[in-house]
């Protein structure tokens, strides 16, 4: 699959009557998915706005709106996140609105989804120009202001043509289930853009529970997910996915284990970010399994052990230096070793914030944990969230609090010098993550502050509207 042959011309993806995206209302074929966006695409070509903010809970609607601007020769800008106030704050006089749901504030201009008259009569689209970086993504904002990175098409469908290559004969006759959105580029690639080229229908709205993930599982259905998603799975599905697909952080070997044991696949993970588009990925077989690159992926090693990488998949290419420590192993493969921008000073000592969570999670107490960096810089400890397993729930509750700390500092003193073992503690239900399952920094530190000091164990903060109820995961980098 070339660039060129993904999208335009759309007739030659697939028949008419096609499916294109499944729903409580039944499929929309092919025929209807063409209608739609070539109707969206003259209403569009006649209104002022050359860029287009696209802001869509349905995954459906999300691929019609994507396609007619650019069909139109237009730019789309697709938010990190769905709050009203950050989709507000995108309004400007040369930007026009696509949505669904209630109408975004500021807006002059704004075109809703669906539209009962748009498919009446035959259209087609095509898209030129693939080659102009037209589409902005703007970051999810885990860990600090969003930031806007732009793409061409043909960067997205090499993408996904490389994808194809890999695993498109394993996915013969599947559908395409998500947990995660497509907002950000792996569920853009992996939810849409990718199943629509290839002309395998995908699911239009996510799987918000760990029960919806387990009552899709069977050998006609594909999973894309974030490691928060698998780390919550505690039962077993019926029948295995035919594949499991997982990105946006670390997954832990112990979830890979028990993506294994409850939905029949060990995932296939994802390494990258929004900027580079997918480097490398690997399945879990055994812990510590390295990265193997992608196709058209090259990778070195600069200062403090830093990954750079030089993909066909960015445009203008370059190599460009991402936030990760590796260690190479030939030319192909490389062990990831944390994240760079997570050593922070303790004491006059350097502190992995990644070491001391992988050994706060190696207690039989812990199921998963966040580590980070409190108070003023010539007084820094360390805190950390737990998220305890039922054993440490039950040793918390017969020891109490402050013993129970006693008892979790002791046994990382095993591995830890003493200036990284974690001062204060907080016990919660679930670590705040966003809606690709990454963790939200600022809401982990109000964990801290006087008021959440007195939480009990078990207690969650108040979800906002991008914690999915399916969250609980620990941030690697920003993963395709």
């Amino acid at each position: 699959m070339s660039a060129s042959a993904c999208l335009p011309p759309p007739r030659r993806l697939r028949p008419p009557a096609a499916p294109v995206a499944l729903g409580p209302d039944g499929a929309v074929d092919w025929k209807t998915f063409c209608g739609e966006v070539g109707a969206l695409r003259d209403a569009i070509q006649t209104l002022a706005p050359m860029e287009w903010v696209l802001n869509f809970e349905d995954s459906y609607h999300f691929a019609v709106a994507f396609c007619a601007a650019l069909a139109a020769d237009k730019s789309v800008l697709i938010p990190g996140n769905a709050r009203p106030e950050a989709v507000a704050a995108l309004a400007n006089p040369r930007r026009g609105c696509l949505f669904d749901g209630r109408r975004p504030a500021r807006f002059g201009v704004a075109l809703s989804l669906p539209n009962p008259g748009a498919a009446k009569g035959t259209r087609t689209f095509a898209i030129a120009g693939v080659e102009s970086p037209r589409i902005t993504l703007l970051t999810s904002g885990s860990t600090g202001r969003p930031k806007a990175v732009l793409k061409s098409l043909a960067n997205l469908l090499t993408e996904v043509a490389a994808l194809e290559s890999a695993w498109g004969d394993q996915l013969t006759g599947v559908r395409m289930v998500s947990t995660v959105s497509h907002r950000h580029i792996y569920g853009l690639l992996f939810r849409v853009l990718w199943p629509l080229c290839a002309g395998r229908p995908f699911q239009r709205h996510s799987l918000l529970f760990p029960e919806q993930v387990l009552a899709e599982a069977n050998a006609d259905a594909a999973l894309v997910a974030s490691p928060a998603t698998l780390q919550r799975i505690s039962k077993s599905a019926s029948a295995p996915y035919r594949a499991i697909f997982s990105s946006g952080g670390a997954l832990s070997p112990d979830a890979a284990a028990a993506s294994l044991r409850h939905l029949g696949r060990l995932p296939t993970e994802i390494f990258g970010s929004t900027e580079t588009g997918g480097i490398a990925w690997r399945r879990q077989a055994n812990p510590g399994e390295p990265w193997t690159l992608f196709p058209g992926v090259r990778a070195k090693v600069g200062k403090d052990s830093a990954l750079l990488v030089h993909s066909r998949y960015v445009t203008p290419s370059g190599w460009i230096a991402t936030g990760d420590a590796v260690r190479l192993l030939g030319d192909r493969q490389f062990v990831w070793l944390g994240r760079i921008d997570r050593i922070v000073k303790i004491a006059e000592k350097r502190v992995s914030l990644a070491e001391v969570e992988k050994h706060l999670a190696r207690l039989d107490w812990v199921r998963e944990a966040a580590a980070l960096p409190l108070g003023p810089s010539d007084k820094t400890v360390l805190g950390a969230a737990l998220v305890l397993t039922p054993a440490g729930q039950a040793l918390r509750a017969k020891r109490g609090p402050g013993q129970f700390r006693v008892q979790i500092r002791r046994e990382l003193r095993h591995w830890l010098e003493p200036a990284a073992v974690p001062r204060r503690y907080r016990e919660v239900a679930a670590l705040p993550v966003n809606a690709q399952g990454k963790l939200v920094r600022e809401e982990l530190q109000a964990l801290f502050d006087s008021r959440s000091a007195s939480a009990p164990a078990g207690t969650r903060r108040p979800a906002t509207p991008e914690m999915a109820p399916c969250g609980g995961g620990r941030k690697r980098n920003e993963a395709t």
